[in-house]
């Protein structure tokens, strides 16, 4: 007896095909069969992982900011200090040479601190103030003011003129001249500019018959200014 693969159904030994389900029952076929529905395997994807991009680009960025960073350190610690060797203001950001033979410091009077410079005769001053101007004024408009308050009391003003403040060619300065009850005719020159919020004012003052001497004395202050921003 044949016993059908697929219905396990009895045959006769000399049956071709399953009388109930009509499967071949031939062994051949059958292994065929069998072959063909067997579970084929699936061919492996060959596929080339992408390649990783190279870290040097990155690495050679880092050297060249590093090195930069250093470079600038250098040089930040070994520039020349501006002030070094000159008076350094206490009040205000600035420093200078004091003139040979004169004196100079910073007081603080009621009405507000300066700084003051004398030669040793004490027939001069120079006298350095500054404050906080108001947005957008200019050294024009700054200077305007003070000339505009002289001629109210009645000094004789000057023209002005454009001069360097430290290599700054950003100032303003006139002369003024008047009666002392004291030191009889004096004369005075002002020095007057706006750099940022800051409005400063320079002046010196003294006796008509010294003066001259004492502005030599003044332009070497204006000369050897410079900024103490450290």
């Amino acid at each position: 007896m044949l016993v059908c693969p697929n219905c396990r159904s009895e045959n006769l030994e000399d049956a071709s095909n399953c009388k109930v389900c009509g499967r071949s029952l031939e062994p051949v076929e059958g292994a065929l069969r069998r072959t063909d529905q067997a579970e084929r395997p699936e061919a492996e994807l060959d596929i080339t992982p992408p390649k990783r991009p190279s870290a040097w680009p990155g690495i050679l960025m880092l050297i060249v900011v590093a090195a930069g960073l250093v470079g600038f350190g250098v040089w930040y610690g070994a520039r020349p200090n501006p002030c070094e060797g000159k008076f350094v203001s206490l009040l205000y950001r600035y420093c200078i040479l004091i003139p040979e033979g004169w004196t100079g410091g910073s007081i603080r009077t009621p009405v507000g601190a300066t700084d003051v410079y004398r030669p040793a005769s004490e027939e001069a001053v120079v006298q350095v103030r500054s404050g906080e101007v108001a947005p957008g004024v200019t050294t024009t408009q700054y200077a305007q003011g003070f000339r505009t308050t002289q001629e109210t009391i009645g000094f004789s003003v000057g023209p002005p003129q454009s001069v360097a403040v430290g290599g700054e060619s950003a100032a303003v300065a006139w002369e003024i001249s008047g009666t002392d009850p004291d030191l009889g005719v004096v004369r005075q020159r002002e020095v007057v500019f706006v750099r940022g919020s800051q409005g400063w004012r320079i002046t010196l003052a003294g006796p008509a018959e010294s003066f001259d001497e004492a502005r030599v004395a003044f332009e070497e202050i204006l000369a050897s200014w410079d900024w103490n921003e450290a």
